[in-house]
């Protein structure tokens, strides 16, 4: 299962449906998580665990 790297920022939904990894289920739906997940920045964590 690779959805739960969606927030993460990798790899992006378009890339993970194209993979076939991920499934859309309508035209359009990779593109529109691809834009719902966008960020200026890239997460980071200060706090090792």
């Amino acid at each position: 299962m690779d959805h739960e790297r969606i927030p993460l920022a990798a790899p992006v939904p378009r890339t993970l449906v194209r993979a076939g990894h991920i499934q859309a289920h309508h035209p359009g739906a990779a593109a529109l998580a691809d834009s719902l997940f966008r960020s200026d920045r890239a997460p980071h964590c200060l706090h090792w665990f």
